[in-house]
């Protein structure tokens, strides 16, 4: 059943690899998917765990949570691209799996932070609750761990 769901992403690779300019722009979508991602993400991070306490997090949030959504819905549709390229060989590199479950986990931390009701509550002008310093922190590691995997693949 892998083997066929495998088989059938690979298709858009073939496209990929036929053009001169496909796969380049793609992974150029990627990067800067992973870019407006991670760009946003952190300096917002960087506030949950205290960083420019006189900035209010909820203007922050206004600008940098929409650029952080559509980098990541970028760096999804083009990794998927960039997967389809290889699928049987991605699917068996260890250091593509770690990803996939660090972006699980970074994505489940940010359901769960925008979900909370300290969340909520930063929002409106409240103090830093110590479960959103953890947040910040957990966030900022996991989304890192995950570049640093993707980044890597490319090296084993």
């Amino acid at each position: 059943m892998l083997e066929a769901f495998l088989d059938a992403l690979a298709g858009p690779g073939e496209w990929l690899n036929s053009g001169r300019w496909a796969y380049a722009s793609v992974n150029a979508g990627h990067i800067l998917g992973i870019a407006c991602l991670f760009g946003a993400i952190l300096p917002l991070d960087l506030r949950l765990l205290g960083c420019w306490p006189t900035v209010p997090a909820r203007a922050l949030a206004r600008v940098l949570v929409p650029v952080a959504a559509a980098g990541l819905l970028l760096a999804l549709a083009s990794g998927v691209l960039l997967f389809s390229v290889d699928p049987h060989y991605y699917a068996g590199v260890g250091l593509f799996r770690v990803k996939l479950v660090l972006i699980g986990l970074a994505l489940l931390n940010l359901a769960l932070l925008h979900r909370s009701h300290a969340w909520r509550a930063l929002l409106s002008g409240s103090p830093i609750a110590g479960r959103l310093r953890l947040a910040g922190l957990f966030s900022a590691g996991l989304w890192l761990a995950a570049i640093i995997c993707g980044r890597f693949i490319a090296y084993v």
